[in-house]
């Protein structure tokens, strides 16, 4: 995982998408450190929640509830911003 501010979103977003990169990074940096994790390894990384346990040592259900939690707070940022 890397920082959220070094990310390259918009280069992985369709063209069309309209998305404020700095409130979406702002967001991510808002997340603790595991969620910031799990959403990079996820959606960033494109990795399984079985292969994300295995890094975090934790159980791909653990994942998912984390996975879960963090969208939602980043939906609820992203919806204020």
């Amino acid at each position: 995982p890397v920082a959220p501010e070094q990310l390259d979103i918009a280069s992985v977003l369709p063209a069309m998408q309209a998305l404020d990169v700095e409130a979406l990074l702002h967001c991510l940096a808002g997340l603790e450190p595991r969620a910031q994790t799990v959403v990079q390894l996820s959606f960033y990384r494109d990795k399984s929640a079985h292969e994300i346990a295995a890094a975090l040592e934790t159980t791909p259900g653990n994942v998912r509830v984390l996975r879960h939690r963090a969208v939602a707070q980043l939906r609820d940022c992203m919806e204020a911003a």
